[in-house]
C-alpha cells in the first residue's frame, strides 16, 4: 500500500480579498515543478514564478502591492499541468 495516494494534493489562495500580498499554499505528495501564473482581468500576465516543490507543504507569497484594484486569475501548475485557477480581489 502506497500511503502518499491518501494524502490530497491542496492549493489554497489566502487572503481574498488582498491588499499587500497573497500567499499560495501548495500541498505536495511528491516532489513536483511548481509555476504560478498571475493574470489581470485584461487577461495580461504581471507574475510569473517556477521553482522545485519538495514533498509536503510549501506557502508562495506573491507582492501585489504595485497591482491595481481589481480581479486577478492565480494559476498553479505542476509538473506542467494545470492544477487550479483561483479567482481573487485585489483592494
Amino acid at each position: 500500500n502506497d500511503l502518499a495516494l491518501c494524502v490530497v494534493n491542496s492549493i489554497s489562495v489566502t487572503p481574498n480579498p488582498v491588499s499587500d500580498h497573497a500567499n499560495v499554499v501548495i500541498s505536495r505528495t511528491v516532489t513536483s515543478k511548481i509555476e504560478i501564473l498571475v493574470i489581470n482581468s485584461s487577461g495580461r500576465k504581471v507574475y510569473e514564478t517556477a521553482y522545485q516543490q519538495a514533498v509536503g507543504t510549501q506557502i508562495k507569497s506573491i507582492n501585489m502591492q504595485g497591482m491595481a484594484g481589481g480581479i486577478y486569475f492565480i494559476t498553479v501548475f505542476a509538473d506542467d499541468k494545470k492544477m487550479v485557477t483561483r479567482k481573487i480581489f485585489k483592494k
